[in-house]
């Protein structure tokens, strides 16, 4: 049995085995070496990335601070205006509003209201409430501080106090007796600038 290639006819079986170690090389050590450093790059690379990106977000976080305190300005400042989208439905809810604060304080009687449009010229669309209340002048007090320190901002406008002594004939009678004061102011409130655009497109 002849096991070694006849004299001449060695060198392509010699190519044969290169290339077989040369495959088995490349397939057990070569191959998972590259594959191994080909994912540390990408890993690399998407850190890098990553790395970029929270330095461009780092710098624009100025700029988002002003917009958020921009934004809680802007919502602070809507907190001023009448929640309602329409005039008849905000002057609605301020005479609703006044008559729930006159009936929890107890003593007073909401006698007559009446809606008016501004005739002045105004920024902002103006819902206004003529009112008119019989009253004591201990329970009008914390009526009026309500209407005025709680948001939305209601104006009082206007404000008149008379009172009137009502004279019981002399006969069998104990003399003048006082009247609930007489009350008579305006509320103002005013829409959202999107409200009454509305309101005017209709």
């Amino acid at each position: 049995m002849q096991w070694l290639p006849e004299k001449g006819k060695g060198g392509p079986l010699a190519l044969m085995l290169l290339a077989t170690v040369l495959v088995l090389v490349w397939a057990f050590l070569l191959d998972p070496y590259f594959s191994a450093l080909s994912e540390v790059q990408q890993d690399v690379e998407s850190k890098q990335k990553l790395l970029v990106r929270l330095r461009q977000s780092a710098a624009e976080i100025p700029q988002l601070r002003q917009r958020l305190e921009a934004v809680r300005q802007l919502q602070q400042e809507s907190d001023l205006f009448l929640p309602e989208t329409d005039f008849n439905r905000a002057a609605a809810n301020l005479t609703a509003r006044l008559k729930k604060l006159a009936t929890a304080q107890g003593g007073c009687q909401v006698t007559s209201t009446q809606n008016k449009h501004s005739r002045q010229k105004e920024p902002y669309e103006a819902v206004i409430v003529q009112v008119r209340l019989r009253c004591e002048l201990e329970a009008l007090l914390p009526i009026l501080y309500a209407l005025e320190s709680q948001m939305p901002v209601i104006l009082l406008d206007n404000l008149q106090i008379s009172r009137q002594v009502y004279r019981r004939p002399r006969r069998g009678g104990k003399g003048s007796k006082l009247q609930p004061l007489d009350i008579r102011f305006e509320m103002r409130g005013y829409l959202k600038p999107e409200a009454a655009a509305r309101g005017g497109a209709a």
